[in-house]
């Protein structure tokens, strides 16, 4: 085939996909829905109100509304009750994707031109945001002169604010927060939706692979809102501003990539394509949980440290003390191990 006629069926799937102006709509109102869904739910449902370890540039705690977990229950039930097509983010998936996208664009833009009309004397210049061990600005001179030297590009992927927030109906809305909880939701129901798929293209039954697949996604969903405390002490908070690195991915990248490797899982079983068994189903699983107490038990065993260190004294920013970058490989490589190796697995039977 030769470039030209690639370019031809590229074109020609590309105005495909536009042309279908309905699925588009659909898309549109099922994606904002979520984040609107989410946000209003972050504000209105109770929740422990908690310090974090990030501060503001007063050098004030920043507190945070943890109910995280309320909110996907509530988010999964809403979707199980009034959604008239269960398998909604399945059938849409490539639209959904294209409007995540577009909201993670269009938000890392708003961010950026909210971070440059920032007053001179607003601006944290340091490598990382004010902290519980370190309330003083720690930026240098040199730091300063690198912020504004630092590119358009550059600018806008990395961020330009630590952990922008606004006030709404007395609650502190977080906007890092609330990225990776509707991240969270997305991902679930997208997750949901594939199952439902299975079922659908196997006459009402469920594959063993795509149980599997489904529960593991969603403990990884859970178990990660369920430690919502804890992430107020990862890198995200303290050390990273907020750009199209953390909205992009938690808007287009987490939910919907992540969730990828399940869609060829939405198959009928038959001579083609045959089933696993509960036996490598468990081994998967088996896997999976391996993976998972390592990336786990290494943020707990940060998250502890942190906090005995906070408690005994102000020695060392705990960037120093409790985020070495080995570490942070670490982390991600087992959390690898965890979502990868064990879903690949369940399609590759």
């Amino acid at each position: 085939m030769s470039n030209m006629d690639i370019f031809s069926s590229f074109t020609s799937d590309a105005l495909q996909f536009f042309d279908n102006i309905e699925r588009l709509k659909a898309s549109f109102v099922g994606v904002f829905g979520v984040y609107a869904c989410v946000a209003l739910a972050h504000i209105i449902l109770p929740g422990s109100v908690i310090d974090g370890y990030a501060c503001d540039r007063h050098g004030n705690t920043l507190t945070y509304k943890i109910n995280g977990i309320p909110v996907v229950v509530l988010s999964v039930l809403v979707f199980h009750w009034y959604a008239p097509n269960k398998t909604f983010f399945y059938d849409n998936y490539y639209h959904c994707w294209f409007w995540g996208n577009v909201f993670g664009l269009l938000g890392s833009a708003v961010f950026y031109y909210k971070g440059r009309q920032q007053p001179e004397n607003e601006i944290e210049y340091g490598p990382r945001s004010r902290t519980k061990d370190c309330p003083v600005s720690s930026s240098t001179p040199s730091d300063k002169a690198a912020f504004w030297e630092q590119g358009f590009f550059r600018s806008f992927y990395v961020g330009l604010e630590f952990n922008p927030r606004h006030r709404f109906v007395s609650t502190d809305f977080d906007w890092k927060m609330w990225l990776y909880l509707v991240g969270a939701v997305m991902l679930e129901l997208v997750v949901l939706s594939t199952v439902a798929a299975n079922r659908r293209e196997n006459g009402g039954h469920y594959s063993v692979a795509a149980v599997v697949g489904g529960v593991m996604w969603t403990w990884f969903v859970f178990e990660y809102i369920y430690h919502e405390h804890v992430h107020l002490y990862t890198y995200d908070i303290f050390a990273e501003r907020l750009g199209f690195k953390l909205i992009w991915g938690c808007l287009a990248w987490y939910p919907f990539f992540y969730s990828i490797g399940l869609r060829c899982l939405v198959v009928p079983l038959g001579e083609t394509f045959t089933d696993i068994t509960t036996t490598q189903g468990c081994c998967i699983v088996a896997l999976f949980l391996f993976g998972w107490t390592l990336t786990r038990g290494a943020n707990m065993q940060k998250y502890t440290a942190c906090r005995q260190l906070h408690k005994q004294s102000a020695r060392a920013p705990l960037l120093h003390t409790c985020v070495h970058p080995c570490r942070r490989v670490y982390v991600c490589v087992s959390e690898y191990v965890c979502v990868w190796v064990s879903v690949s697995a369940s399609a590759c039977f």
